[in-house]
């Protein structure tokens, strides 16, 4: 299920990356305002996380993150589809 479309919808964001500086991704939002993502110790080991990271940066994607604890969701842009939220 996508995002847009589940009963999260309101914890989720999106925004384009504007900086990328290691360890540091800022962000900025659809409402304009600049974010740090938080990036987790498996995320900071990764060479190819960094690499997609400055591909998409490139690119001008928007990018999903939560906006509560402003770090990226793993599942891109499709949450589960949970039985008991349907």
């Amino acid at each position: 299920m996508l995002i847009d479309d589940s009963i999260l919808k309101n914890e989720y964001g999106c925004g384009q990356i504007k900086n990328v500086d290691f360890p540091k991704i800022t962000i900025e939002t659809e409402e304009g305002q600049i974010l740090e993502l938080k990036i987790t110790k498996k995320q900071k080991r990764d060479p190819i996380f960094w690499k997609s990271i400055k591909d998409i940066w490139q690119a001008g994607i928007w990018i999903p993150f939560n906006k509560k604890l402003s770090n990226l969701i793993e599942s891109d842009w499709l949450v589960e589809t949970n039985p008991a939220f349907a």
